[in-house]
């Protein structure tokens, strides 16, 4: 018995000795398959939450290690036919170069802002062993340096999910490729629910963790348990004290959400982009050049036709509109959602880099919907924390007070075309106007650093 109890001690002595060098050396902990200790709380109803980026296979190739350190010295800001002004094969695409260059983020690069020091939080669910792989190959394939990318499951891991496993590539590598100096913190719920997402976010606020946390999925907000609606408003609150950021996709479903059966559709706005601690992020269609990534011009995303997809938006019927949003017309009833809005239409899409576990080859993609505009509007906002040296905290207040500014026009660009009538779902939907619109909020950045600027010296 003795021998045994200090062979234990040895052990435990070794474990603990490895963990703190494993700290010292700022490697991850990952408590994969590791649940933490059950806790007493709430019990609230349990409804699936939507995630469906909008995705386009294009090319598979074998990624191997080699492969990565030959690529990131030959990187280049064109790589594929869909990154072409005269025939984009299958459609129009955009590489980080591009999309940098459209919103004036390379002029911030140029400047040495980039997002270092910052953090960004992103939520995703179940597993997703190859996304650390996944961003060393798209670092390597556009001449990016790999972050510090921290990998937390703190509920466990329950199985996995392509659809989910997308969605994660996706948001890792399209923050970073805004804020290319900035820690990624991904944490992962255990199950699509909406209340394990719940418990994801609030354990990445009470740890506080990350500056700006990014949320790109979303339900119905009829469909949401009342109680728990309470317990999320009250853990944005908490995140708005420490000075976080929290960014929502508004869904990809126009002016309409699935019904909570799923049978079909009803006008409804996103939860949680619907609550007016958030800032919800709507899409657009970008039209910039495919090499250069000047920006032409932009319009609201609807691709009802090709893919039965649009930009969220409309008025909440949960939350009053919110004191920042007096500044709108009257008579617009409840919170109204976009806030902003960024590139989403698969028709210049962004380019996703995901891997097979078994195989190993490596899928390229052209990814499109709101869940690519919010990770990216997180990038950029992890900019501005290393312009102001300071967490941006609840930025809608600033924003509605630049939307109503004589700096509006040189800041932002106003998306005044497109509508996001989702014509499978027999809604009449909103179109878009001048100034903030129920389609595309208050338009996107038309200079990042002009747009951050502004916002900070009105926050």
């Amino acid at each position: 018995m003795q021998t045994t109890s200090n062979h234990l001690r040895t052990i435990a002595s070794r474990m603990i000795t490895l963990m703190l060098l494993a700290l010292l050396s700022g490697a991850s902990l990952l408590p994969w398959g590791k649940p933490a200790a059950a806790t007493s709380g709430p019990v609230f109803k349990t409804h699936t939450v939507q995630v469906k980026p909008v995705i386009r296979r294009l090319k598979i190739i074998s990624f191997a290690r080699s492969d990565m350190q030959e690529a990131s010295a030959k990187a280049n800001p064109v790589l594929f036919a869909c990154q072409s002004n005269t025939d984009p094969r299958p459609v129009l695409c955009y590489g980080p170069d591009q999309i940098r260059a459209a919103y004036g983020v390379n002029d911030l690069l140029n400047r040495q802002i980039t997002g270092r020091g910052s953090s960004i939080t992103i939520i995703d669910a179940y597993s997703s062993p190859t996304v650390r792989h996944d961003l060393r190959a798209f670092d390597s394939a556009w001449g990016l340096s790999n972050p510090r990318l921290n990998v937390l499951a703190p509920f466990g891991v329950h199985g996995s999910d392509t659809i989910w496993s997308a969605e994660v590539s996706l948001d890792v590598e399209w923050s970073h490729a805004l804020a290319p100096d900035a820690t990624i913190n991904l944490i992962l719920a255990k199950s699509s629910n909406d209340v394990d997402l719940y418990k994801a976010l609030a354990y990445a606020v009470q740890h506080n963790l990350g500056d700006v946390i990014s949320l790109s999925f979303g339900e119905n907000e009829n469909c949401v348990d009342p109680a728990l609606r309470h317990a999320e408003h009250a853990i944005l609150k908490e995140a708005i004290k420490k000075g976080m950021t929290v960014l929502a996709a508004t869904g990809d479903l126009g002016s309409a959400q699935m019904t909570c059966d799923g049978s079909g559709y009803q006008e409804a706005v996103s939860f949680p982009a619907d609550d007016p601690l958030v800032t919800a992020v709507g899409g657009t269609q970008l039209f910039a050049d495919a090499t250069s990534g000047q920006y032409i011009r932009e319009t609201a995303w609807n691709e009802s036709d090709a893919y039965n997809k649009a930009t969220g938006g409309g008025y909440s019927k949960m939350y009053k509109s919110p004191a920042y949003q007096k500044v709108l017309a009257a008579g617009a009833g409840g919170r109204g959602v976009p806030d902003i809005s960024l590139n989403a239409s698969v028709n210049g899409g962004v380019l996703v880099y995901q891997s097979d576990a078994t195989t190993h080859k490596t899928t390229v993609s052209i990814m499109g919907g709101t869940s690519v505009a919010a990770p990216e509007m997180a990038g950029i906002l992890a900019d501005g924390v290393q312009m102001a040296h300071h967490r941006l905290g609840e930025i809608n207040q600033a924003l509605y007070k630049l939307g109503a500014s004589s700096n509006y026009s040189q800041a932002m660009n106003d998306i005044i075309t497109g509508d996001n009538i989702l014509v499978s779902s027999g809604l009449s939907g909103y179109t878009t106007g001048q100034g903030w619109s129920p389609v595309t909020g208050w338009g996107s950045p038309r200079q990042a650093g002009t747009f951050l600027h502004d916002l900070i010296a009105g926050g």
